[in-house]
């Protein structure tokens, strides 16, 4: 994690994550398919619907760089609260795949780099002069895996993450 303040309360926040991530709709338990996603609005899935296959689990490793923009505030005299939000590039280096059906699906409309969007919040706690512990909170959302039409509209399926960050920094200022 890197991270430059251009002013007293605001920063560019860069790291490298690791992470892994799932995707799973249309299989139940046992990995047979299903015939609804679940819910009270509910309708069947079918090919007609727009998603590329009626039911998906996917299970990757994911190398993500996302750019914060990051607003930090004083709650009490050494102890800082923030949020944070901005873009991600993500490479997915390992990607599985298993669709019910499908010996050799064609999963090329599933791409493994691509954008995607995080945000969070957390707190920085000052012991020395330019020494803090800090602990955050993150959330992010990645490629493209499907998506389901239902009821209420279309549910569209991501690759997702959440995050609890703990460490020491050094502020050079």
């Amino acid at each position: 994690m890197t991270e430059y303040y251009f002013l007293k309360q605001w920063s560019l926040q860069a790291k490298i994550k690791y992470y892994k991530t799932f995707v799973s709709y249309g299989i139940h338990d046992n990995n047979s398919l299903s015939s609804t996603s679940g819910g009270f609005f509910s309708f069947n899935l079918s090919n007609g619907s727009g998603r590329p296959y009626d039911a998906l689990y996917f299970e990757g490793d994911v190398i993500s760089i996302p750019l914060y923009l990051k607003w930090e505030f004083r709650l009490f005299k050494n102890l800082k609260a923030n949020i944070f939000a901005g873009p991600s590039y993500n490479f997915e280096i390992k990607s599985n795949y298993f669709i019910p059906g499908h010996q050799n699906p064609d999963i090329s409309m599933f791409p493994q780099n691509n954008f995607g969007f995080g945000f969070g919040f957390g707190l920085n706690y000052f012991f020395k002069n330019h020494w803090a512990f800090f602990s955050s909170i993150e959330f992010s959302s990645g490629g493209y895996k499907g998506s389901y039409d239902g009821f209420l509209g279309t549910t569209r399926y991501f690759s997702q993450n959440g995050q609890w960050n703990i460490g020491v920094k050094y502020n050079f200022k």
